[in-house]
């Protein structure tokens, strides 16, 4: 960390890293974005913290960047406490739905990732998610029940199919969406 580091602010610090680390994504560089997927959860994470000491509510946006950051970097029972906070806030923010379900799905608890994959709102236009989030739990009611793994990489590759998809529509569209997306 550099001296200036110091004097940059908790929530610009997370949010450009969170936002650098989803551009690192959609170039296929995870080993970047896992780092500033860390460096975007730490300093959150951090303010969050402060903000709770001094009585004072954190942002929605905050808790859910937290809490993507920290499924990204596996960290999921700190990213199930952040997507909880800002469910509870406000529950019209699909990411919070879709990431505090992986979450519980990656620890084993498919009922309540079914729980909360149910809640992804109706109205989101990522189609790509919502569609395999409606077959993840169309499967886990076959016979074979729920495969946690397996549907959890369907989830990531249906995820990153969307976030390419929208990366791809022309800017005024894709900023409607991705001004929708509540964080």
């Amino acid at each position: 960390m550099g001296f200036l580091d110091r004097l940059v602010p908790l929530d610009a610090k997370g949010e450009k890293n969170f936002e650098r680390a989803m551009r690192a994504e959609l170039r296929r560089d995870f080993d970047k974005a896992e780092s500033y997927f860390t460096a975007c959860a730490d300093a959150l994470q951090e303010l969050v913290e402060k903000k709770q000491k001094k009585r004072s509510q954190p942002l929605v946006r905050h808790l859910v960047m937290a809490g993507i950051a920290c499924v990204r970097i596996g960290r999921n029972e700190q990213a199930l406490d952040l997507l909880d906070q800002a469910i509870a806030m406000r529950d019209d923010v699909p990411d919070a739905w879709l990431h505090a379900g992986y979450a519980c799905a990656k620890l084993g608890r498919a009922e309540q990732a079914a729980r909360y994959w149910q809640s992804y709102p109706q109205w989101s236009e990522d189609r790509i998610v919502a569609e395999a989030l409606a077959d993840t739990l169309l499967q886990w009611q076959s016979p074979g029940g729920a495969d946690l793994d397996a549907s959890c990489e369907a989830i990531v590759r249906a995820y990153f199919s969307q976030m390419r998809h929208n990366h791809a529509l022309p800017p005024q569209r894709r900023d409607a969406i991705l001004g929708k997306r509540g964080y």
